[in-house]
């Protein structure tokens, strides 16, 4: 999946998005009219995230679905899905390559910037632009 950036700041968001834990107030690390190749997919508190990264180097990041416009809709065929049945709710699904779809303790690592997760995101982000090429 490829998406373009259409907005990056919180005034831009839907009322669910804000009930759901991001500010108006935020400045999303994203340049409105660039492509982004999707890494993975999540539900959070009621709002669909894309995986996306900002600049070759950096770290991913999880962003709200609303600030992009999808233009490319084939996914990956090696991609996993996990709905996870939880009491808090918080995160509901996810969508991804098998770690990060499969394994929490991968998904939260690259959250915090975990050495491991990074090294093996960077693995599958080859992957992925690969297949579209």
């Amino acid at each position: 999946m490829k998406a373009r950036c259409i907005a990056n700041m919180g005034d831009k968001l839907s009322q669910s998005a804000i009930k759901g834990g991001h500010s108006v107030n935020t400045i999303f690390h994203l340049n409105v009219g660039d492509t982004y190749v999707i890494y993975g997919v999540n539900y959070w508190r009621g709002t669909t995230n894309y995986l996306t990264m900002n600049a070759p180097g950096s770290r991913p990041i999880w962003s709200p679905a609303e600030l992009f416009q999808l233009i490319d809709y084939r996914i990956p065929p090696n991609w996993y899905f996990k709905y996870l049945i939880t009491d808090d709710l918080i995160l509901n699904s996810v969508m991804g390559y098998k770690e990060l779809a499969m394994d929490p303790k991968h998904h939260d690592g690259l959250i915090a910037g975990d050495a491991q997760a990074l090294k093996l995101f960077f693995e599958r982000k080859k992957e992925i632009d690969s297949f579209h090429v």
